[in-house]
């Protein structure tokens, strides 16, 4: 163990050999010893045999940098623990709030933007982002389990999620529905805790109230029963004959007592509902007749028809006029049943609700008075509505104003959605604004266009490989004037003189993903031979420019250190 100044003084010979032994003795052993050395130099090392520890003197000369520990077979990096603002390790271009720490015994972390992420104890892993797993197959799942590596969870596709179990699929989940391949064993059930219900009405469903039979309940009470020979009973659990109904079915051949009831009959000229089996095979229309006229008819293919008999091919609901001139053409009216001079502006008139079988609304089309109503003078216009994943009950979306004005929405009116025609202070244009991590916003008037960039739309997220500088430096910015007949504007660009700019068909050798191009079909490669419009994404140029402008300011770093390194004495 040895330290020197480093200072050779002036001596005899065998005083400078001495102190030239010295200070080679320091060298030899790293300035080795129990202090520090008194006199130090930036970049100098020092063994602390005190602490253990193998230290550097910084650049600054002012303090002391611990490299690694001196004992043991192998030496060993000892880092402090660091936090999630300040890790231990961080990362040179990543900012010093990106990087590993440990927050306490037996525990490390990730931590980015100065965030814990993700952390590892003796007992969990825990993570406060999303993971993110690959789609995986069938016979390779991408969330798995020890020795069963065919049996997990993946992804089949898109908005897709499914279960297999030894290298084939048994649960698969959709937008649409949920598919087994094997059969889905539920208990029996009883009448009041049907085994088969639905959220919120635990008493509605279906259930087995012995072998071989099924019932359907509601409210808690038996309403269709099928026994196990077939027979079908609505009303009362032991059905004597194929279709067995307890309560009123009205089917009459003359005048019954309540008009609420089905009246069915067979002569006269009274209301009728016919249907009768041919004499060659086959049943005839079902056709209602009022007063001794046909009114409406199903016909053989399923179509209602509504005066006519007759309807053409593809429809299921068909609307006929009068015989009469012009103005004999089929309506189909939806009256709110007030007179207008009643109905003020705002109020609702009528609707038309696209429902499941549940009464759920999915989208309605709605008709508004869109102001005062006066002589002669029905201001209204069309709401469409739809119903976000997740929801109950329809938001509007778009409308049709009284003054022709569509608009396009989502959760608001104001200035800034989307407009199609003129409104107001946003003038001519289309614009959505920004209201969650997905949206996009574009405006055409407002010269205003945002396109979402959230990581979770994204995935095999990685530090780009392209050499920006190389890219840059070979594209060609052109001087050019305009030969578009497409614009046939007064103020067209043809007639503006020289231009300043890019050409497609030269960055698409040096960026392609920048260039919208013709492409075929097949390989997807470009079709030179289309006489499609070549265009480029503007917006691509951005990432390639911040990636230039960071290898430039490595280069600047990298000469400003050597610049330093030589003017150091």
């Amino acid at each position: 163990m040895a330290q020197h100044d480093y200072v050779i003084a002036n001596g005899t010979g065998a005083a400078v050999r001495s102190d030239l032994n010295n200070g080679l003795a320091a060298i030899v052993s790293q300035n080795s010893g129990a202090t520090a050395p008194a006199t130090t130099y930036a970049y100098m090392t020092w063994a602390d045999t005190t602490a253990g520890v193998m230290k550097m003197r910084n650049g600054a000369n002012n303090a002391w940098i611990t490299l690694y520990q001196l004992d043991g077979e192998w030496s060993t990096i000892a880092f402090e623990n660091g936090s999630a603002a300040a890790p231990s390790i961080y990362f040179k271009d990543s900012g010093t709030d990106t990087g590993v720490y440990s927050p306490g015994t037996d525990q490390v972390a990730i931590t980015t933007g100065g965030t814990q992420r993700l952390a590892a104890d003796t007992a969990a892993v825990t993570s406060t982002l999303p993971v993110v797993h690959p789609l995986g197959a069938v016979g390779t799942p991408s969330i798995t389990f020890t020795g069963d590596l065919n049996t997990g969870i993946y992804s089949p596709g898109a908005d897709q999620l499914a279960i297999s179990t030894n290298g084939v699929a048994r649960l698969t989940t959709s937008t649409t529905a949920v598919s087994s391949s094997l059969a889905i064993d539920v208990p029996l059930g009883a009448v009041g805790t049907p085994s088969l219900t639905f959220t919120g009405d635990l008493n509605t469903g279906l259930f087995s109230p012995g072998a071989d039979t099924v019932a359907l309940v509601t409210g808690g009470t038996n309403r269709l029963h099928i026994t196990s020979a077939g027979l079908v009973g609505i009303g009362t659990t032991s059905p004597g004959r194929l279709l067995s109904v307890q309560g009123i079915i009205g089917a009459y051949n003359s005048s019954g007592a309540n008009d609420s009831q089905l009246l069915v009959y067979n002569n006269g000229t009274s209301s009728v509902i016919n249907s009768t089996y041919g004499t060659t095979g086959g049943y005839t229309p079902l056709v209602f007749d009022v007063g001794g006229s046909e009114r409406a008819r199903i016909d053989t293919s399923g179509r209602l028809l509504v005066g006519t008999s007759t309807g053409f091919a593809n429809t299921t609901v068909q609307i006929q006029g009068g015989p009469g001139g012009t103005t004999d053409a089929p309506q189909l009216a939806l009256s709110r049943g007030l007179a207008p001079a009643s109905i003020s502006s705002g109020q609702f008139l009528a609707s038309i609700d696209f429902t499941a079988n549940n009464g759920g609304k999915f989208a309605t089309i709605e008709a508004y008075a869109d102001a005062t109503p006066g002589n002669n003078d029905y201001p209204g216009r069309l709401v469409f509505s739809t119903t976000a994943d997740g929801a109950s009950s329809p938001t509007e979306r778009m409308r049709i104003q009284a003054d022709g004005v569509v608009k396009v929405a989502g959760d608001s009116w104001t200035l800034g959605r989307t407009y199609i025609g003129n409104s107001g202070a946003s003038g001519s244009g289309i614009g959505t604004s920004s209201n969650g991590a997905n949206s996009t916003t574009l405006y055409i008037g407002n010269a205003a266009i945002q396109v979402s960039s959230d990581a979770r739309l994204k995935e095999n997220i990685e530090d780009t490989s392209l050499d920006a500088l190389d890219a840059i430096s070979q594209i060609r910015v052109k001087d050019f004037t305009w030969n578009d007949p497409t614009d046939t504007s007064s103020n067209n660009r043809n007639a503006r003189g020289k231009w300043t700019g890019l050409i497609a068909q030269e960055l698409v050798g040096v960026l392609p993903f920048v260039v919208n191009a013709p492409r075929k079909e097949a390989d997807g490669s470009i079709d030179h031979e289309s006489q499609s419009t070549w265009t480029l994404d503007q917006s691509q140029l951005c990432p390639v420019l911040i990636k230039a402008v960071q290898q430039q300011q490595e280069i600047i770093a990298s000469l400003e250190a050597r610049i330093a390194a030589l003017e150091t004495p």
